[in-house]
């Protein structure tokens, strides 16, 4: 189910817990098998292992789009224009984050971004933070630096 296909209601914030790759799940697993980390390294390993997947994104987007929907669609005494419009607003937010997101900025857990980081770096990340690195690692040679080789757009085709 993508979130477009999602029907919003009383319990959306609960029903992305329900779905088969949950990101509840995963930031309890890597709670439980990283507990020294604190909320920064965690959130780093967590939007690392998200990034390149797009069931937990579409996870992540429900969850958040539920929630806002739903404090944006029952403001009191607020007539139908004024929420409509509010919404149009929320979607237009999720919209322009989706477009603005920019993957050569994405860290690696060496501390690097994706545009300074070799091919070599890329292969050595890809089976702990997922398939787009894999796939970058074979468009890059190992000594060759990502950013020099692949673009911007490039990335983004690759992650689609």
């Amino acid at each position: 189910m993508t979130v477009t296909e999602s029907q919003t209601g009383i319990y959306g914030a609960k029903r992305q817990t329900w779905r088969r790759t949950s990101p509840r799940d995963l930031l309890k697993r890597m709670m439980d098998e990283n507990p020294d980390d604190d909320g920064v390294r965690l959130m780093r390993r967590f939007s690392l292992a998200v990034v390149d997947n797009p069931d937990m994104i579409d996870s992540i987007i429900e969850y958040w789009f539920s929630n806002n929907y739903r404090s944006l669609t029952f403001i009191p005494h607020a007539d139908q224009k004024e929420k409509a419009a509010l919404v149009r607003n929320a979607e237009q937010i999720i919209k322009s984050r989706m477009e603005t997101l920019v993957l050569l900025d994405m860290v690696l857990p060496n501390g690097k971004k994706l545009r300074d980081a070799t091919g070599a770096e890329c292969a050595r990340f890809a089976p702990k933070v997922g398939k787009l690195l894999k796939k970058v690692a074979e468009k890059v040679r190992p000594t060759q630096i990502v950013g020099e080789v692949l673009s911007e757009g490039q990335l983004k085709k690759l992650y689609s």
